[in-house]
């Protein structure tokens, strides 16, 4: 048997992180499906769980202490019920 040459340029193999989230509110405005029905949104593919987080975050998701998540979405109306109570 012959001995395996490496090639000249080997295709990379990055580490993949990718997260769900799903919004911890029910809330009529969410797009529904028939897996979850509630906002569902996956992360692009990410090196790190941290990078994953950050995404999601500077998306407008708020990821809580607890696990759970709020969405972009029910985050503006709480906010917005919040300075006009």
């Amino acid at each position: 048997m012959e001995r395996p040459v490496p090639f000249e340029n080997p295709e990379y193999c990055p580490g993949a992180y990718v997260m769900h989230f799903y919004c911890k509110y029910q809330n009529r405005a969410h797009r529904h499906t028939a897996a979850y029905p509630g906002l569902f949104e996956e992360s692009d593919q990410c090196e790190t769980r941290g990078q994953a987080l950050k995404q999601s975050r500077d998306a407008g998701w708020i990821i809580h202490r607890d696990g759970t998540a709020t969405c972009p979405l029910c985050a503006r109306t709480l906010t917005t019920e919040q300075t006009n109570g």
